[in-house]
């Protein structure tokens, strides 16, 4: 994974916290910890139990400093998260004697790798409609008007645009399938519900546009310069000129094997695309400071100009006040950005 993604190392730390705090008590669970220092344990089975499964999670803050080189190394934490939280629903079915599930749970769904726009559908109208409903989506998930009508009618607008790839919309229809139970007077918080359904919909449809350009290469669509997206925007033109640029010195800084490096300055590039409040000529400038960054990089340390990238950083944390994008970059990326000044 190299660095690990910032909400999902959140998640898992937010998972374990909760795991930790509402364990306490093992037996207060019904096991038996005969022969295991009085620690709980995670099931690998039916009858299997786990120690050093718990041993890995039981320090949450742990998580908040550690860097993760592959996914294995994420991926084995993270499930033994999702294994205690299983037996812990296990137990309190049991428990509380629940006959059946409030809320359809689903599982992890993503778009298909190989899709196809449908025939008579432009890729670039369709491309600009996903980022349309991506910003009313975003939109309605800070909103007080949140709840299962208007989550529903996002999720019909959403899905009429998908309908444009074939066989897309599937994986999107499925993760709303229990949107409608949040209706139920069992469901203690239906808006906190419902907006986790909408934040499940907002991803997958994020998906659905990164591989937009995917699926108008296999439609016979060729990809043009003009569909370079970027969040919830389409650039075109020079400035997907200046990102192709960009792009390209920043894999030329990955193949020197900085890949940490590599993906700070792609997280700059992104923040600054994103970012509110700038015009043309503000967001243009920033990206050449972006390109400047991204070739000091591929330079040996002693060759760099320290005055000029410090002004360079300078003038992205001035910028950064007029917005949360880019400075959340600089604040996750600092220590590595600073690591270019010779």
């Amino acid at each position: 994974m190299g660095r690990t993604k910032p909400e999902a190392r959140r998640a898992l730390v937010d998972a374990c916290k909760w795991v930790v705090t509402h364990s306490d008590t093992p037996m207060d669970l019904g096991w038996s910890l005969e022969g295991t220092d009085g620690y709980p344990l995670i099931s690998d089975g039916p009858e299997v139990f786990n120690y050093m499964a718990w041993d890995g999670i039981r320090v949450p803050e742990w998580f908040e400093r550690r860097e993760f080189s592959t996914q294995a190394e994420f991926d084995g934490p993270a499930r033994a998260v999702l294994d205690y939280l299983d037996i812990i629903s296990e137990r309190c079915r049991r428990k509380f004697r629940v006959r059946a599930l409030v809320l359809d749970v689903p599982g992890q769904i993503h778009p298909p790798r190989h899709g196809r726009v449908n025939e008579g559908v432009l890729a670039r109208l369709l491309t600009e409609d996903i980022a349309e409903q991506i910003e009313a989506g975003e939109a309605l998930e800070t909103s007080s008007a949140i709840g299962v009508p208007a989550v529903t009618t996002w999720q019909s607008d959403a899905r009429g645009v998908l309908a444009g790839l074939a066989g897309v919309s599937v994986g999107f229809d499925e993760l709303f399938r229990g949107l409608y139970q949040c209706s139920s007077p069992l469901v203690a918080d239906a808006d906190a519900v419902c907006r986790a359904y909408l934040s499940l919909g907002l991803g997958y449809l994020k998906e659905v546009q990164e591989r937009m350009p995917d699926y108008a290469e296999a439609s016979g669509q060729e990809p043009r310069v003009s569909m370079n997206i970027s969040g919830n925007t389409i650039y075109g033109g020079q400035f997907a000129a200046q990102i192709a640029n960009i792009d390209s010195t920043i894999a030329g800084v990955a193949q020197q094997g900085s890949h940490e490096v590599a993906d700070a300055l792609k997280a700059l590039e992104q923040a600054v695309l994103s970012q509110g409040g700038l015009d043309e000529e503000q967001r243009r400038d920033l990206l050449d400071n972006v390109g400047y960054l991204a070739e000091a990089a591929q330079t040996p340390s002693e060759q760099r100009n320290r005055g000029t990238l410090r002004s360079i950083l300078s003038a992205l944390n001035i910028a950064a006040t007029s917005g949360s994008d880019l400075r959340q970059a600089l604040d996750n990326w600092a220590g590595v950005l600073h690591g270019l000044l010779p």
